[in-house]
């Protein structure tokens, strides 16, 4: 009876076959999971960038806001130089400011008394917005207005218009390593809450904040002159306020990273300076930028 089969050399060669069909498979299939999970990581840091971006850009809308009480403006006068008028509304004074490497001063201080890091190493940027709240322009907890950290505010403010009382909000901004994650967050500090200005972290993976002030002329003008840094704007002449209270708007910068390495390495981005930079330690890295018109134009003056 004749026996038919395969020689060895016949299932050499359909075995080397086999292996580089598979090969190729497995090729095919490492370049796509790994274009997947690139495109994962940018998609995430994407979503992830626009919640931040919403949640500061409606925090820095609000600030300095405070709705007029008068039917008209009041009249005005100049002093020194400077036109100084009436109060029309409750909250009067300058509704934002920022430290270009974070602020130095303690935790709890007071608005006037927050002092900056003086250089780069220090830290990242950070600022602090204050505006009239109430139960439409921000979460009401307990009947009163909110922070950043949906904490109410229950401390009364005495109004510059008719000694009467009302409620201000202060949300404080930072971006800083979490120590019990190890990555680099956004947080936040509110005047609301039991413990006021205990900050908590709102975002992970926001590795670096980046301000510029866009400031007018004075304290009264709605047009941007220049954008400046806030070492810039503190070297200006006069007070605190009437310096912080020319900022018009603010063009903010925020660099995400991704939360794992790609296997690929992650190439370059393009850094809030418009400079394209290699992204260290195998982490994707994005910029984004946006610019937000302050609410801060109330008619604020200071003659010193």
């Amino acid at each position: 009876m004749n026996q038919r089969g395969r020689t060895l050399l016949e299932l050499l060669i359909s075995m080397v076959i086999g292996l580089v069909v598979v090969g190729a498979i497995s090729v095919v299939y490492l370049a796509t999971m790994s274009t997947s999970r690139q495109s994962s990581s940018t998609n995430r840091i994407s979503e992830d960038a626009a919640m931040v971006m919403a949640i500061l850009g409606n925090n820095l809308r609000m600030a300095g806001y405070s709705p007029p009480r008068a039917i008209f403006s009041p009249g005005g006068a100049l002093v020194n130089g400077v036109k100084v008028t009436n109060p029309d509304r409750h909250f009067t004074g300058a509704g934002i400011r920022g430290c270009d490497f974070g602020f130095s001063s303690a935790a709890n201080a007071k608005f006037d008394d927050l002092t900056c890091n003086p250089n780069a190493g220090s830290g990242q940027a950070a600022f602090v917005v204050r505006f009239e709240g109430d139960d439409v322009n921000t979460l009401a907890v307990g009947g009163n207005p909110s922070d950043c950290l949906t904490s109410g505010i229950t401390a009364n403010t005495v109004s510059s218009y008719d000694a009467s009382n009302y409620k201000l909000v202060e949300s404080r901004f930072s971006v800083a390593i979490d120590p019990s994650s190890g990555t680099p967050e956004l947080f936040c500090a509110g005047s609301g809450g039991a413990a006021p200005f205990v900050r908590q972290p709102l975002m992970q993976f926001v590795e670096q904040m980046v301000i510029r002030y866009g400031i007018a002329d004075d304290g009264l003008s709605g047009n941007v002159v220049r954008y400046v840094t806030q070492t810039q704007l503190d070297a200006l002449a006069g007070s605190v306020e009437s310096r912080w209270s020319r900022v018009v708007n603010v063009k903010l910068c925020i660099v995400m990273r991704s939360e794992g390495r790609d296997q690929k390495g992650a190439g370059n981005y393009i850094d809030c300076a418009g400079n394209s930079v290699a992204s260290a330690n195998g982490l994707v890295r994005r910029s984004f930028t946006s610019v937000f018109a302050l609410r801060n134009r109330a008619d604020f003056a200071s003659s010193s």
